[in-house]
């Protein structure tokens, strides 16, 4: 029975810090910046980007939600015709994080 459990647990911890989440060719010019950063761009609106947060019994690594929660984000906004992201929330504990899309010159 042990025997068994072993490439289970290992499977779980290395799927745990992939990402599956692809950047979208459209989405290579978007950037996460600063609130500052937007001072004479134009709001294009509200992005919500959610993943999961654990896999099975075993929590994600926090770099690696972030990661997937920034790139789900850049596919939007490109979607939106933006160009950069400003973080609107932390990563909430169920896997998601809101950021405002913007177009910048």
């Amino acid at each position: 029975m042990r025997k068994n459990l072993k490439p289970l647990i290992l499977g779980t911890l290395l799927m745990s810090g992939c990402s599956w989440v692809e950047l979208r060719p459209e989405a290579v010019d978007v950037s996460v910046v600063t609130s500052d950063a937007v001072g004479q761009c134009s709001y294009k609106g509200i992005v919500q980007a959610q993943t999961k947060a654990s896999v099975g019994f075993y929590e994600r690594s926090a770099e690696t939600i972030q990661k997937e929660l920034t790139t789900l984000a850049r596919n939007q906004a490109a979607v939106l015709g933006a160009n950069r992201l400003v973080p609107d929330s932390v990563i909430n504990t169920d896997g998601s994080q809101r950021f405002k899309s913007y177009l910048c010159p």
